[in-house]
Parts: C-alpha cells; structure tokens; sequence
C-alpha cells in the first residue's frame, strides 16, 4: 500500500472529528502531496480543497506547508508533535495573515509516520491588538517619567525653594534673639521645616532622580542604595565592574525602578553582607541582575513581599520583558529582569 492511499484509507476515521473544528485543518503524506483540506482551511486561506488537493507542497505552498519545520518532520521523526510556529502567509488574493500552526505526525496503524497535519488559526487580529497595547504601554511609560520629571522640577522651583528661604529667615532671627522663652519653639519650627526639605529632596529623588538622567542607572542604583544604607550597614553594593551598555530613557527608568526595588528588599529582609548589581547586553536587549547572599526567603515573608515582587514583574512585562525570582537559604535572592532594547 502507497503512502498516499494509506493515509485517504486513514483519513476518513478522523473526518467525523476534523468536521467540527473551526480551526483550518490540512495534511500532507510523506510525499509533501496535500491529501485533506477543510472548510475552515479554504475560508483561512481562500485556496478551494479541488484547488489544492493533490498537489504537492513544493509546487506553491498554500496554506501552512511554507514552514521548513513542517517539512523537516518528515525527514526526523520525533514522535512528538512539533511545537506550533507563528508565520506570515499570503492568501490566494494576495491578503497577508498573521497564524499560529501546530503541526503534528499522522500514523498508520502499525505506529509508522504516514503524513503531517497542520491546525492553523488566525491570530492577525491578536497580535495587531497586542502590538497596540505595547505601543500604548510604552507612551504611558514614557509620559509617566515625563510627569515625574515636572512634579520633581515643580517642587524644586516653588515649594522646596520657599521653604529653604523660610528656614533661612528663621536661622537670622533666632541670631538676633536674647529671649530662650520665644526661641525655643522657633528652633523647633525651623527644625520641623529642616526635616520637611530633606523629605520634599527625598521625594524628589525617588521621583526622578538626577543621576539617572547625568550618571546612568548604576550610580543612580548606587545613591538610592547610600540612602538607604542605614537599615542594614553590614552590607556593602557591589556595581559589578562590567562595561553597562547604552540605553534609552525609558529603558533607563525601568531598569532603575526594578532595581531600587530589589535593592530595598535586600536590604529590608536579606541580612546580607553583599548585594551584587549587573547590567548587561542580552538577547537582542538588556539584562539587569540583582543578587545577595543573605537568608533567603521564607515563603511567609515571600508571601508578604508578593506585592513588591508583582509591580518588578509588571514593570518589566509592561515593556514587553520578564522578570526571574529565586530566593532561598543557601544561595540568597536573585532577581534577573530582561527588557528589549526601547528608543
């Protein structure tokens, strides 16, 4: 028995089933002929199944069987089905697709490899919508940062600078006093004022911090860790002394925004003698690492973390990333974060 009428004696078992799937469904037998053709198949790509069937695949490729992938099946027999592929294809009128196929082995009752199949669906409209919703985030990202930067100048320009010159009346008019009576809840005032400019250039740097923009995201990572080094000051932050690559801004603010995070976790919860930061060139785009060797996380403080855990993902998947966390006992906590390269 030939290949091909092995495959028609097969075909008819399935038809009932291949019937009443929606998505487009072909097969091809060991000689690269196309053998089945749905409905779903001829509404996909617009070739009829009278058009099609019979012809073998390297005459022009309607449909799935373009993809090398599905081809190579036929000469390496796995015995597993091929991981589905998304590709581009024309239809018969010249309209491109955007489909996700899976392709997969079709055997004969003794288990031997007689002809491949394909499920294809259409995802143009899919991808057309998540190509949107990452343009979309990244705008948001970018407008975001530029508010940032206005409230940062604002507070800088208006009411930071009123209340250093506040505080700076305050100091003259406490010289020029002999009564402690009345300068006593004048120093506190001027110390509450104090205390409410260092909180206002703290906001500030949080906000949008200068080094960012001047210095790069390791130094920036550097002063936000200096501020906060007096929750644990055992613990020393190594930059890691490799060349960091150029980035955009934006790539640049979230890169900072996961690592103060991470940082700030460590140094809350880790007991950590070391706090490890790396940024480099990976995969087309950009690799961020924040490691320690402390105590790792217990899953009730990992549960109680969740929250900072989920906004580093979100951040990094809001770029079209993702992010990697593994903590433990032994090794300590790693936070690995990949974005592509923006702007």
């Amino acid at each position: 028995m030939s290949p091909n009428s092995e495959v028609q004696d097969t075909l008819p078992d399935y038809k009932s089933m291949l019937l009443s799937f929606e998505d487009a469904i072909s097969a091809i037998d060991l000689d690269g002929t196309i053998v089945y053709w749905n409905k779903a198949a001829e509404q996909l790509y617009g070739f009829r199944a009278s058009e099609v069937i019979g012809h073998k695949v390297d005459e022009n490729y309607p449909g799935p069987w373009a993809s090398k992938l599905a081809l190579s099946v036929l000469v390496f027999d796995s015995g597993e089905n091929v991981a589905a592929v998304e590709t581009s294809r024309m239809m018969k009128y010249g309209t491109m697709l955007t489909v996700s196929v899976r392709f997969s082995p079709m055997r004969g009752e003794d288990g031997q490899l007689i002809g491949l199949s394909a499920v294809s669906r259409d995802i143009t409209k899919f991808r057309e919508a998540e190509l949107a919703r990452a343009d979309l985030s990244r705008r948001l990202l970018s407008l975001e940062d530029e508010v940032a930067k206005q409230i940062a100048s604002n507070i800088h320009d208006g009411v930071l600078q009123e209340l250093i010159a506040n505080s700076l009346r305050l100091k003259m008019l406490l010289q020029s006093m002999d009564s402690p009576n009345v300068a006593k809840p004048l120093e506190s005032i001027e110390a509450s004022i104090s205390e409410t400019i260092q909180q206002l250039r703290s906001i500030m740097f949080e906000v949008a911090p200068s080094a960012l923009e001047y210095g790069g995201v390791l130094e920036a990572l550097g002063e936000h860790f200096d501020r906060l080094h007096d929750m644990s000051l055992d613990t020393e932050l190594i930059l890691e002394d490799l060349p960091c690559p150029s980035m955009s801004s934006q790539n640049a603010s979230t890169l900072y925004r996961i690592g103060r995070e991470a940082i700030t976790n460590s140094l809350k919860h880790a007991r950590a003698s070391t706090i490890r930061v790396s940024i480099v060139d990976a995969y087309g785009g950009l690799q961020l690492t924040v490691s320690d060797d402390g105590i790792g996380m217990a899953p009730q403080r990992a549960k109680r973390s969740h929250f900072g855990i989920q906004t580093m993902r979100d951040r990094a998947e809001q770029d079209g990333g993702h992010l990697e966390f593994a903590s433990d006992s032994v090794s300590g906590t790693k936070v690995s974060v990949w974005i592509p390269r923006m702007g």
